[in-house]
């Protein structure tokens, strides 16, 4: 059996954030999310991206991440859409593609997300990347 790759954008409070990069929980057993987080765990969704998922394990590992990039959570500063908006453009981002096309679509699709990740971050919020095999 083979098992898809379901991808979020995820929303939580700045405070409850805090300074927190990587592996922030933000739900309680049940799955539901803590009220205090006030977290949009459906920002935004994508399915069977692993472009854009072998792009935010790096960024998981580089802010000290460890073990398999699985239901972890990586968090997106100004700076880091920054770079990924530049990659995007400049063509770098295909690298982390192997064998997967990257579309117009796609392109248009990762361009929105961080256009709405901004805005949200001046508005209070951090923007972290999830995943589930």
């Amino acid at each position: 059996m083979i098992m898809g790759l379901d991808s979020y954008g995820v929303t939580v409070a700045k405070e409850f954030a805090g300074n927190c990069q990587v592996d922030i929980r933000l739900t309680d057993s049940d799955w539901k999310p803590f009220k205090e987080a006030d977290a949009d765990l459906n920002f935004a969704h994508w399915k069977n991206f692993y472009c854009l998922h072998a792009w935010m394990a790096a960024l998981y590992y580089k802010k000290g991440g460890s073990g398999h990039f699985n239901g972890d959570l990586v968090r997106l500063e100004l700076a880091d859409l920054e770079r990924l908006e530049k990659e995007l453009m400049n063509g770098e981002f295909k690298a982390v593609c192997a064998d997967e096309e990257l579309f117009s679509d796609d392109i248009d699709e990762i361009m929105n997300f961080i256009s709405r990740s901004r805005k949200v971050i001046s508005e209070g919020y951090a923007v972290f990347y999830d995943s589930w095999w």
